[in-house]
């Protein structure tokens, strides 16, 4: 039996396969032997083929195209095509030369805790890479391809796709998630011409030496959740196995099925990617993965790996009866700092069309509706925390008013963490119901503690059971308790994207032992900017407040690498 080997991604508490794990074979796949050993300079097939070329051509170095189907290409049973050849023709790059089953995507242990990201390898696209990249460059280092190679940056590059309605569609004309069978699908393109050409576009680049990888949101995969999808599941796979024999070049694919740190426009995935190259021996023979990077005031260093997808931004126009559904995969290439292409600029050469990005970003839509992303106050969240706790302070009765994920918690937290003063924190996430918030902030102020009452608190209904304590609960002094609102004044669109990076990287709950919060569904924010009612000063709609005070806008606090991943599209 082979060896098992395993990395860990990331922060990520599960390991994740990227080797010979024989626990990540589906029922009807063999155990994968050890993978080839990968040579620093170059592999032993690269240096063979180059030998040939050489001697079939007097020893002189020259520009070539290697068969693209290339020893490397292998999984651990042996020709990763097993007895399928390469021939060139309009039904396909690989057809049965003898019988034989046809080639399978090796499906490996899923990413995540809760394994929300499928991951499969179409024979072994690390290898392929780094021979073919080996090759040409060897051939001739002046050449186009030793050119195009990232080596002479010191980056390898990824060449990345989105599937549906990128690659292929569905042959039925339903749409990609409602799929009939296997066999529903086509490529791409208008005609036979612009299939083939995008097939060729494909292969040009994994020939070239680009690492091929699909990224493709599959939702409606879900099948830990939906016990009655797994048929389903299998019928995708089987597909895309088909798909896979078309384009004749390996691959990595991720498929997440979940709304989490996987899904597009979130790049959760690549930290498996550069593992698996490393591991693969792709570092040390040729470079680490080419990345971009975002700076501080937008602008990217594009790096020359590449990401093509419909989800675009654009309205309807060529090739588009409708505008696109979204913009998540304009998105993930910015995430990435990679160069973005619509297929219609990649595959069929048409002029880039307008496109308008959707949601919020804190560094490329720093503004959303007339609020500032730095806050407009005169005080910052620690400056004010500082404030409350000063000695002299009278006992309090902080009611804070603001939608989810806006800072609320981590006021109170920084109150009762602190020993200067004696306060007590009303949650409802916490304490679970609405009766033992109350009378938690009861207690506290018959025990003379100043409370935080640590929920959104949108309306004067939500808000008046906590200020009516003030009155009602014997033993408490209504002249000697200061009543104060902090309205956290955060538009909705900077609310939602802090929600989306709270529920993947936030850590404040865990460090508190709290549970770690999910992302919130939309309609919690929509019914929380729809019912608010601020709170105000004076009689009338006064709700007799000693004090109120408002934050506009947001002030993201963190290290610089939690700011990178906070600067980053979410939605």
């Amino acid at each position: 039996m082979a060896g098992k080997r395993k990395v860990e991604e990331g922060t990520n508490s599960s390991a994740m396969a990227v080797g010979n794990d024989p626990e990540s074979c589906t029922e009807d796949e063999e155990e994968p032997t050890q993978p080839k050993k990968v040579l620093k300079k170059e592999t032993s097939v690269a240096a063979s083929q180059r030998r040939n070329v050489e001697a079939n051509n007097g020893g002189v170095k020259q520009s070539i195209e290697v068969p693209a189907a290339t020893s490397a290409a292998r999984t651990g049973n042996g020709d990763v095509f097993g007895n399928w050849s390469a021939v060139n023709g309009k039904k396909g790059f690989f057809a049965p030369r003898s019988a034989g089953p046809v080639p399978r995507i090796h499906w490996r242990t899923p990413l995540g805790h809760d394994q929300s990201c499928l991951l499969g390898v179409f024979g072994d696209p690390f290898a392929y890479a780094i021979d073919r990249a080996t090759i040409l460059a060897a051939a001739d280092p002046s050449s186009s391809h030793a050119k195009r190679h990232p080596r002479l940056s010191g980056k390898h590059k990824v060449a990345a796709f989105d599937l549906d309605d990128t690659l292929i569609r569905t042959a039925s004309g339903k749409m990609s998630y409602n799929f009939e069978s296997a066999s529903d699908w086509k490529f791409c393109g208008q005609s036979e011409l612009e299939q083939d050409s995008l097939l060729e576009a494909v292969r040009s680049e994994s020939d070239a030496g680009a690492l091929l990888v699909l990224v493709t949101n599959q939702k409606n995969l879900d099948v830990p959740r939906k016990a009655d999808k797994f048929e389903r599941l299998k019928v995708w796979k089987e597909r895309l196995s088909l798909v896979a024999v078309r384009i004749g070049r390996p691959f990595v694919v991720f498929a997440p099925v979940r709304d989490d740190e996987y899904r597009k426009p979130r790049p959760g995935w690549i930290g498996m990617l550069k593992e698996m190259w490393r591991v693969a021996g792709g570092e040390d023979a040729i470079a680490p993965l080419d990345m971009g990077s975002m700076g501080s005031d937008g602008s990217q260093e594009r790096a020359h790996s590449f990401y093509v997808g419909d989800a675009a931004g654009r309205g309807p126009g060529g090739h588009r009866s409708k505008a696109d559904h979204g913009d998540g995969d304009r998105k993930l290439a910015a995430n990435l700092g990679w160069k973005f292409h619509t297929p219609e600029e990649f595959f069929f050469k048409e002029q880039p069309a307008p496109f308008q990005f959707k949601g919020y970003h804190p560094v490329v839509l720093p503004s959303p509706a007339t609020t500032a992303v730095v806050s407009s106050s005169s005080f910052t969240i620690p400056d004010l925390v500082e404030r409350l706790l000063l000695p002299t302070n009278p006992q309090t009765l902080l009611i804070l008013v603001g939608p989810q994920a806006s800072g609320k918690s981590r006021i109170a937290r920084a109150l009762c963490s602190s020993r200067k003063t004696q306060w007590v924190r009303a949650n409802r996430d916490l304490l679970k119901t609405p009766a033992r918030c109350l009378s938690t902030a009861a207690e506290a102020l018959k025990a003379g503690k100043s409370v935080v009452i640590d929920n959104t608190n949108p309306t004067r209904q939500a808000r008046k059971p906590y200020i009516d304590l003030l009155s009602t609960t014997p033993g408490v002094d209504r002249k000697k308790v200061h009543l104060l609102a902090i309205h956290l004044n955060v538009p909705q669109a900077i609310a939602v994207h802090n929600d989306a990076f709270r529920a993947e990287w936030g850590h404040a709950e865990e460090e508190a032992g709290e549970a770690k919060r999910g992302k919130l569904p939309g309609m919690a924010f929509a019914t929380y900017y729809k019912t608010l009612q601020p709170p105000v000063m004076g009689s009338g709609e006064g709700e007799g407040w000693d004090e109120v005070m408002k934050l506009d806008g947001f002030t993201f606090e963190g290290n610089e690498e939690e700011r990178k991943r906070w600067e980053q599209w979410y939605t």
